[in-house]
């Protein structure tokens, strides 16, 4: 999601987020002007205010930053909004991402008891001629595996 061009008294609409557990939020931003303010809403364009966020001069529309705040007491989804205000009459500062942090990894699947489980680990490699053999037991075991890992 890059919003870019972004001008004074513009404002964007999220679909809902997942705020339990989250402690902070963060929006990668670039503006190659005197910066923006980024006021942080959820539920409504005029919904509780849960945060503001100051865009730095970053010398660019394509030198990034990452600014953060930190969000408290909030729990379940809400849509986020975000409102900009800055210099009038100018594009202030564009937007890469946002991130509702900290981030917290999905757990992984457990595979069935008795399942194969096919494991990449980055580093390993194969030297030598294919075997066709192996590979299409490997093939095979990999489409029964119940989780397959690379």
């Amino acid at each position: 999601m890059n919003i870019g061009w972004i001008d004074n008294g513009a404002w964007v609409q999220y679909k809902p987020q997942n705020f339990t557990g989250k402690t902070h939020i963060a929006i990668r931003v670039s503006s190659p002007g005197h910066g923006a303010v980024i006021h942080v809403h959820i539920d409504a364009l005029d919904g509780p205010k849960i945060a503001t966020l100051t865009v730095p001069h970053t010398g660019g529309w394509q030198t990034w930053t990452t600014v953060s705040a930190a969000i408290r007491g909030i729990t379940g989804k809400h849509k986020v909004f975000f409102k900009f205000s800055g210099n009038p009459g100018h594009a202030i500062c564009n937007v890469e991402w946002f991130q509702l942090q900290p981030i917290v990894a999905a757990p992984k699947p457990q595979p069935k008891p008795g399942q194969p489980v096919v494991v990449f680990k980055p580093g390993c490699t194969v030297q030598g001629p294919k075997d066709e053999t192996m590979f299409a037991e490997a093939v095979e075991a990999a489409r029964q595996a119940a989780m397959v890992v690379m």
